[in-house]
């Protein structure tokens, strides 16, 4: 069974579409300053707690903020 394929303006109304687009400073600035946060804290707490459980569970969530750093500027490239 083929699903058909939808537009995003076929989906969403128009104020719903307004809200979901809408631009904010203040998010951005929230959205870089909790991944810097969380980043630090994953590294103060592997330096504390040092063993190959945190380590590795380290690696996994440096991996997700890496992550959450590529999607920040892949955005700021759309403006």
């Amino acid at each position: 069974m083929k699903v058909p394929v939808s537009t995003v303006k076929e989906l969403l109304t128009e104020d719903q579409l307004r809200s979901v687009t809408r631009r904010s400073d203040l998010q951005a600035w929230w959205q870089v300053i909790c991944q810097w946060s969380f980043f630090a804290a994953i590294f103060a707490v592997v330096g504390i707690w040092t063993n190959p459980i945190t380590v590795i569970l380290g690696v996994v969530l440096l991996g997700g903020r890496h992550l959450g750093f590529g999607v920040i500027v892949h955005e700021c490239g759309h403006r």
